[in-house]
């Protein structure tokens, strides 16, 4: 019965990881990039810094589904 808990909260996991992942990713996208060249580079990495942290969270959506394939495949 335990185990059906972890299961349930493994996935609960996984998918608020994965709608943040696609949250942060949206937001990544949609940074506007400035003409200007000074503040380009800057705006780059905030972009890359945005998509690093969607990255983060979909690697624990990842996780979250492997974990649940491996648990009830066998």
């Amino acid at each position: 019965m335990a185990v059906i808990y972890v299961a349930f909260a493994v996935c609960l996991i996984g998918i608020i990881s994965s709608v943040v992942a696609a949250v942060l990713w949206f937001k990544a996208s949609h940074i506007k990039l400035p003409d200007n060249q000074d503040t380009f580079i800057g705006e780059l990495q905030r972009i890359s810094r945005w998509n690093a942290r969607a990255a983060v969270a979909f690697g624990i959506a990842a996780l979250c589904a492997a974990y649940i394939i491996v648990q009830f495949s066998f």
